[in-house]
């Protein structure tokens, strides 16, 4: 048959050939059209059985949940309208539920979820990142008290997403052991937002602090990581943090290291720090030299004037801001105001800093 359709499409003239296998093109490509438009309303038709089934499912829980957190149905009444199909499903609706409630009515929520938390814990485990971060949502807020250990577990998971849903978690219950954990492995979370991971670990609370100065002060550790624990230092205005500051200023290169360690030590630093702040406002690397100064300025006083003065002509831009801001910082205004008066190249970072400031 084929042979005979190969010897009638040679007995075609050129053109005729090329019209039919337009028209067979034409035939294969309404063909797939017709079936992909086909599988398109099969599938919109399933998912709008699908949404409705759940639609369905969400109203029976939501009736029979409620009536318990009344104390009208007892936790086996909710139970016994969960197939075992549906569980998965029936735990992410409870998720939705408990970001709502607290207290004993999330206790009661966290009963519920009990009996299907093994299977998620089996999600955080096995299946893809995403899903991972989510199992580990769930765990936090359905079974954290039970499921802890997969949740710690999860700090050392191979996806950065899912170590930070577990490394967040756990912060927010403020346990020293659980806070202990996450700072064990503080450096797996090097290439998240510094700022980010020390608002993160500052809101814990000042009972964190020890474990971030053991952190900070241990040359062993990265040295970014030791840069997020001075930042979070800050934040905790933790003033027995002052006295590690000094050795890590004379002995690091890091430059994040030292700026951190700059603004830590405007913050807790005292009297005593003020030569090597002092010496270090005439470091080689720009971001350095812009937080000595800037830190001078908290904890300096009118004798500091000549160094503020000076740069006030670095080349660095940053420099020069934070000059002017210390010199406005040590009361030395009427300076300021002669600068600002000036042909001076900064006398509009002057100008500016005394109109912020209104002076």
């Amino acid at each position: 048959m084929f042979d005979r359709f190969l010897f009638s499409y040679y007995a075609l003239a050129q053109r005729d050939r090329l019209l039919l296998i337009v028209s067979i093109t034409i035939i294969i490509l309404l063909l797939f059209s017709f079936l992909f438009a086909l599988a398109a309303v099969v599938l919109r038709l399933r998912n709008e059985k699908k949404a409705a089934y759940w639609k369905y499912l969400e109203n029976k829980w939501e009736e029979n949940i409620l009536d318990a957190l009344a104390g009208d149905k007892t936790p086996q009444d909710v139970w016994n309208l969960v197939h075992k199909k549906d569980c998965i499903y029936f735990v992410d609706f409870l998720m939705r539920y408990a970001r709502r409630l607290a207290g004993a009515e999330r206790d009661l929520l966290c009963r519920f979820a009990e009996p299907y938390l093994c299977r998620i814990e089996k999600i955080a485990r096995k299946k893809n990142p995403e899903q991972r971060a989510w199992a580990i949502r769930i765990l936090s807020l359905l079974g954290m008290q039970t499921h802890y250990p997969a949740i710690i577990a999860a700090l050392d998971d191979s996806s950065p997403l899912v170590a930070m849903s577990a490394a967040r978690a756990l912060m927010a219950e403020k346990r020293p052991e659980w806070v202990g954990a996450v700072l064990q492995r503080l450096h797996r979370f090097d290439n998240w937002s510094a700022s980010f991971l020390a608002s993160m670990l500052s809101a814990v609370g000042s009972e964190i602090a020890p474990g971030l100065r053991e952190i900070y002060s241990n040359p062993s550790v990265p040295a970014r990581t030791r840069a997020v624990s001075a930042e979070a230092l800050k934040r905790l205005n933790d003033w027995k943090a002052a006295d590690a500051i000094p050795p890590i200023l004379e002995r690091e290169k890091d430059r994040d290291l030292l700026a951190s360690s700059l603004r830590l030590l405007g913050r807790v630093g005292r009297g005593e720090h003020l030569p090597i702040l002092r010496s270090l406002c005439g470091a080689s690397d720009d971001a350095v030299r812009a937080n000595a100064i800037r830190s001078l300025g908290f904890l300096g006083g009118k004798d500091d004037a000549p160094i503020f003065r000076a740069a006030l002509d670095d080349p660095y831009p940053w420099v020069a801001i934070h000059a002017a801001w210390g010199l406005k910082d040590i009361g030395q205004t009427g300076l300021l105001r002669e600068i600002a008066a000036s042909a001076h190249p900064r006398a509009e970072i002057a100008r500016q800093v005394l109109l912020e400031a209104r002076l």
